[in-house]
C-alpha cells in the first residue's frame, strides 16, 4: 500500500493547485464538482490496480486481441503519451471508458449506446483526441519535460471524461481508498 501514497498525494497536491477561486460561484460549483467526480474516478483506477501497478500486470478490461487490447498507458506520464503509439493510445482510453461502463458508471444516454467494445471506440477516440490536445508537446524539451512530466495519464483521462459529462454522479457516493490513509 505505500506504493499508493505518493500518488495519492501527487493527486491531492493537483488538485489543490486547480482550485484557484474564481469570482463567479457557479464557476466554482462546477469546478469543484468536476474535480470531485474525477478524483471519484481516480480511486476507481487504483481499486483496479492502473494506478501504481506495474505494466506487466495492467490488462485490458475487454479480452482479445483487437483494437482495445494491450494499452499501457493508464498509470504513465503525459511525457510517455506524447511519444507512445496511436494504437497504445485508442487501446488504453477504451479500457478507461470499458471500467467505466462494467462499473455502470457513464451516463445512461452513453451506457444505453453500448453493447459491445466496438460501441466503446468513438468515445475512445474523442478522449485520445482530447488527451493529445491537453499533452501537446511543447517544442522546446526542456519546457515540455517542465509542462508535462509530473502530468498523468489517468487523471487527465479522468478530468476530462468528467468534464465532457460522461460520468454519472453516482460515483461521488463510492467508497474510496484515496479517502483515507491505508491502513496496511
Amino acid at each position: 500500500m505505500d506504493d499508493i501514497r505518493p500518488y495519492a498525494q501527487e493527486l491531492v497536491d493537483s488538485l489543490n493547485a486547480t482550485l484557484q477561486p474564481n469570482p463567479d460561484p457557479d464557476e466554482n460549483q462546477k469546478l469543484f464538482a468536476n474535480q470531485l467526480v474525477a478524483s471519484s474516478i481516480m480511486s476507481a483506477m487504483v481499486d483496479n490496480g492502473w494506478v501504481n501497478a506495474p505494466v506487466q500486470k495492467q490488462k485490458s478490461v475487454v479480452s482479445g486481441k483487437q483494437w482495445y487490447e494491450g494499452g499501457t498507458l493508464h498509470n504513465k506520464s503525459a511525457i510517455e503519451w506524447q511519444s507512445a503509439s496511436d494504437e497504445n493510445k485508442l487501446a488504453t482510453c477504451a479500457d478507461f471508458i470499458a471500467e467505466l461502463w462494467k462499473g455502470d458508471n457513464l451516463t445512461l444516454s452513453i451506457a444505453c449506446r453500448l453493447t459491445s467494445e466496438d460501441d466503446i471506440r468513438p468515445y475512445a477516440q474523442a478522449l485520445v483526441d482530447s488527451l493529445n490536445a491537453t499533452f501537446q508537446p511543447n517544442p522546446d524539451p526542456g519546457e515540455n519535460k517542465k509542462l508535462f512530466a509530473s502530468q498523468r495519464v489517468a487523471f487527465n483521462a479522468a478530468i476530462t471524461m468528467a468534464t465532457k459529462g460522461w460520468v454519472r454522479l453516482n460515483i461521488l457516493t463510492q467508497k474510496s481508498r484515496l479517502s483515507a490513509p491505508p491502513t496496511e
